[in-house]
């Protein structure tokens, strides 16, 4: 059997990454031998980070070792900042260990990792190998000291290509990430990347005759997640709507549903009533005003035949087809939103495309050969 050994820095809070993590793993093992070696964002403030951030002396030394111990045929990366920093690429090519890497966000591009700038899409920094643009506008942390030494991270690297000869094969979620990159600076080859999308476990079909007549909203109350746009659609919408999640909007989202009597708000809930509720509902609204990444929210929909209600943004549109398996809204217009909801006439077909789309594309034995194709491709 082949040999995975999979590597990711973990934030300092867990986060959809995370999670991917330990489900792909679960995956892999089923055809593979698996095992980890896992960094923790620590210290990370400390003025010895600058230099650590660029080349971690440490963490090169931890992963040379782990290659020579466990002999690994493949690398599988998720993500590098900060603890593991850029070494991970050349003691891999050091060893000749083909790395995959899976592309989770905009970072080798985008100092604030979403192409985003004041919560507004932004490319300025795309066809930058030092993102000069975000230093200037401060996209990481709201800080231009923070986000120049992740430019010069980001730039030093770039600029001696330690990415595109350190890694074998960039794997993105979506084609929306694979054409920004190819179109980047970074002038990714075709034959070096490929789409692959995360995958989540099923949830269970629920038929359009079990449905009723709500309309529910997941994730983070957020601007970027459009619950602005969402709660001004209210004052012209009668449509009933439910919400689920957290974030610095919820007093908002509290005021709101003591506004509108047909608002419910359920604040954080866990798997069990978010997988209820979506089996239950008219359809998913998905009103997020970022390019997204691969929204899990939208697959768990798909999963339990779902439609869903997006805004016509790039990426989430391409994921979401209208009139087929949801519906599109022109994105951040609260009016054509509520229209939306209004005139909202979903048959049976959404419900089973939704599913469809899913048993095709995102399920665990989709991606498990999917992984197998690129494996065999890279130790052959």
């Amino acid at each position: 059997m082949k040999k995975i050994l999979i590597l990711h820095n973990r934030y300092l809070k867990y986060g959809g990454e995370d999670s991917v993590l330990e489900n792909e793993s679960k995956l892999l093992k089923k055809k593979y031998i698996v095992d980890q070696l896992i960094f923790e964002n620590k210290d990370i403030n400390s003025a010895s980070f600058i230099w650590k951030g660029i080349y971690n002396t440490d963490s090169s030394q931890l992963l040379e070792n782990k290659i020579l111990s466990f002999k690994p045929d493949v690398i599988h990366l998720h993500n590098f900042f900060y603890q593991m920093s850029p070494a991970v690429f050349i003691i891999a090519k050091k060893h000749q260990v083909p790395l995959m890497i899976t592309i989770h966000n905009y970072r080798l591009l985008c100092p604030s990792a979403l192409l985003t700038k004041a919560s507004s899409p932004c490319q300025l920094c795309i066809t930058q190998a030092i993102p000069l643009s975000g230093i200037k506008h401060a996209c990481f942390k709201n800080s231009r000291l923070k986000t120049a030494h992740l430019s010069l991270i980001l730039g030093l690297h770039h600029l001696n290509q330690t990415f595109i000869k350190g890694i074998s094969k960039f794997i993105f979620l979506t084609p929306f990430a694979k054409r920004i990159f190819q179109s980047s600076h970074m002038n990714i080859a075709d034959d070096q990347s490929i789409v692959k999308p995360n995958f989540i476990e099923d949830f269970g079909y629920s038929e359009y005759s079990k449905r009723k007549n709500y309309f529910l909203f997941i994730g983070r109350l957020s601007k970027e997640k459009g619950i602005p746009t969402l709660l001004k659609s209210l004052e012209s919408s009668n449509q009933k709507v439910e919400i689920i999640g957290d974030g610095p909007l919820k007093e908002k989202v509290i005021e709101a549903s003591k506004k509108y009597p047909h608002l419910k708000f359920h604040g954080f809930q866990n798997k069990d009533f978010v997988s209820e509720k979506l089996k239950k509902c008219k359809a998913l609204i998905f009103p997020s005003e970022w390019y997204e990444g691969l929204p899990m929210t939208i697959l768990e929909a798909f999963s339990t035949g779902t439609p869903v209600i997006c805004g016509n943004i790039d990426n989430v549109k391409d994921i979401v087809s209208d009139g087929i398996n949801g519906l599109h809204f022109q994105w951040g217009n609260s009016d054509d939103l509520s229209q939306t909801l209004n005139q909202a006439e979903l048959n049976e077909e959404y419900y089973l495309n939704a599913r469809k789309t899913y048993l095709s594309k995102y399920t665990p034995e989709a991606n498990l050969q999917q992984f197998e194709s690129i494996i065999n491709e890279l130790t052959c």
